[in-house]
């Protein structure tokens, strides 16, 4: 098997879980979950086929469901 470049090893340690994404909101894991089955919250990344796939976060998608958050709180 050969190595991986940096840049894709430096990219695979910096996705989160649904479990991290959920501390960073101050959410429990469980809405972070159901979110994604309703196509509502962060863009996720499936790692693989299937439903049993394992889910993770680009930090990225979570700042930008954050700003957008935002920008509709102040709509309001």
């Amino acid at each position: 098997m050969s190595a991986q470049p940096s840049a894709i090893r430096k990219s695979q340690s910096t996705l989160l879980t649904t479990e991290e994404v959920a501390e960073r909101l101050d959410i429990p894991a469980k809405t972070v979950a159901a979110w994604r089955s309703q196509l509502r919250g962060p863009s996720y990344i499936r790692l693989g086929p299937g439903k049993r796939a394992t889910i993770r976060y680009r930090p990225e998608a979570i700042d930008e469901f954050i700003a957008e958050m935002e920008r509709q709180t102040n709509r309001r």
